[in-house]
């Protein structure tokens, strides 16, 4: 039995956005890894202990208590 030509066509269809698909996965699979490692960079960059130790001026305390 031959195939009819519609049938044909469908199969080099099908076959033709194969290839572009898997190359999309593989492309959002590198961006994927590449956005991680830039977060964790990122989170690198402003941790805690980088960060210089800033003065901060102190208050006077006072020991009056607010009148009722």
């Amino acid at each position: 039995m031959a195939k009819s030509s519609s049938s044909i066509t469908a199969d080099v269809a099908i076959a033709l956005a194969t290839i572009p698909t898997l190359v999309g996965l593989v492309v959002m699979k590198g961006l994927d890894d590449m956005m991680t490692e830039l977060g964790l960079s990122s989170e690198e960059i402003f941790r805690g202990d980088r960060l210089p130790i800033l003065n901060m001026p102190t208050m006077p305390k006072t020991d009056s208590t607010p009148d009722d």
